[in-house]
């Protein structure tokens, strides 16, 4: 997956040091859900690349904890009826930074156990926002990716 981790890294940087700065913070923690596109990939995998795998190279050392929890192929309903949600609900302070980034794989319906209408994927995310704040923690939504699926060889399905 090909990105620029340099745009991605300062808007990142900026939004995190803006937040931990308010906070009062000394290590920031940073939580992020999504799909494949934000995930952690193994060492055999590399070129492919999460953004949220290296979303810490572009901090000082010591200045953030990230704790990815993205993980291919899920949406955002998948993600929350699976309970992972749960898992980083529970690890939430107030003044952490919950990253959240669903979108592509909610729109394919081809896959019913992931596939999220437009009234229930603002449902989740909002459930998301609700639950984090609740904790404390300052929720931000990361634009999705645009899933490279093609009605035929010139035309993007949408």
């Amino acid at each position: 997956m090909n990105f620029d981790f340099k745009k991605l890294g300062i808007s990142m940087a900026v939004l995190a040091v803006l937040v931990w700065a308010a906070a009062g913070a000394s290590v920031q923690r940073i939580f992020i859900i999504g799909d494949s596109t934000v995930c952690n990939y193994n060492a055999n995998k590399y070129p492919m690349t999460g953004w949220g795998q290296v979303l810490g190279l572009f901090f000082n050392t010591g200045s953030v904890e990230v704790h990815n929890h993205a993980i291919g192929g899920r949406s955002s309903r998948s993600f929350y009826q699976e309970g992972r949600w749960n898992s980083v609900l529970e690890n939430l302070h107030s003044g952490d930074i919950v990253l959240i980034q669903f979108g592509h794989n909610d729109r394919d319906y081809s896959k019913e156990e992931r596939y999220t209408d437009t009234t229930h994927y603002k449902e989740y995310l909002g459930k998301y926002v609700d639950e984090a704040r609740a904790k404390g923690a300052v929720p931000i939504f990361v634009t999705p990716m645009n899933m490279n699926t093609w009605i035929n060889a010139t035309t993007v399905r949408e």
